[in-house]
């Protein structure tokens, strides 16, 4: 069973010569259960589509059929609903409320859908069990460090079991000991059954997917599965460290300290010509 299915998608945004595609004739299936990631470089897209995916925007034109029906071109409210019950997000800022305890963070989805607060407290403690960070329920946001916070956010976007996980660069802000953390718990949900659809840039983190799309201007323009997906994620990587040149030799040295450099120049000249005279006179 495929849970999203898309056809011909496409999204402009501005007016007249200002107009600006970001996604062009857009078609893509996702089944149940697996974990796709979606690729690209800035302005390819990529965002745009998630977000079209999550209900968050609209398509001008095409066809979206998500758990089998027709919502490209549904109402705000019903949106809304399908939002609360069929879908987790995860963010790159983890957008938890800093008033609110972990808990109560976590517990939030089920409370606008009506659950009872000792049994969303029970839901959310659940997960955050799951996910390693229980003894962290009653702390506040500013008190976990990145890799915590993005362990409840996680939380947060499972705790109302929904049929599709979307994730938009949710390593972005954390170290590459958390990040590993944080895809180790994303690799666990998906083995539990979950569809996972998450948008990175970084090709080593596309090694957690079934299966990897690269976007260039609006466009799938590749699809990568199985031992083709490894060899150009190599590649990916490869050419990255090429185009990276190290940094100390593109350091430009400051202004401040460059033209300190020419007094000091200027200084020892000076001295120079004063000890030639001072030695003509002797």
């Amino acid at each position: 069973m495929n849970v999203i299915e898309m056809n011909q998608i496409s999204r402009s945004f501005g007016m007249g010569n200002g107009t600006t595609t970001a996604l062009e004739g857009i078609d893509l299936i996702v089944p149940k259960g697996e974990f796709l990631v979606i690729m690209g470089s800035s302005g390819s897209g990529k965002s745009t589509l998630l977000n079209i995916i999550g209900l968050l925007d609209q398509a001008d034109q095409g066809e979206y059929l998500l758990d089998g029906k027709d919502v490209a071109f549904i109402s705000q409210r019903k949106q809304a609903k399908i939002r609360r019950n069929n879908i987790g997000f995860i963010f790159q800022s983890f957008n938890l409320i800093g008033r609110m305890n972990i808990l109560e963070n976590v517990s939030l989805p089920l409370l606008y859908k009506g659950v009872s607060t000792v049994k969303r407290l029970e839901r959310a403690s659940e997960i955050l069990k799951y996910l390693g960070i229980q003894e962290k329920e009653y702390y506040f946001p500013n008190q976990l460090s990145g890799g915590q916070l993005q362990r409840a956010a996680i939380a947060r976007a499972m705790v109302n079991r929904p049929s599709i996980v979307l994730a938009d660069e949710p390593t972005g802000n954390l170290d590459t000991k958390a990040s590993k953390v944080i895809m180790a718990a994303l690799q666990e949900i998906h083995q539990a059954g979950n569809t996972i659809i998450m948008v990175t840039h970084n090709p080593d983190l596309a090694v957690y997917a079934d299966r990897v799309i690269n976007m260039e201007d609006g466009k799938i323009v590749e699809e990568f599965v199985g031992k083709s997906m490894t060899k150009e994620i190599k590649e990916l990587q490869d050419e990255a460290e090429e185009i990276v040149e190290p940094a100390t030799s593109l350091a430009i040295e400051p202004t401040a300290k460059r033209e300190k450099t020419k007094v000091r120049n200027k200084k020892g000249k000076n001295t120079k010509k004063t000890s030639s005279k001072e030695a003509k006179n002797a």
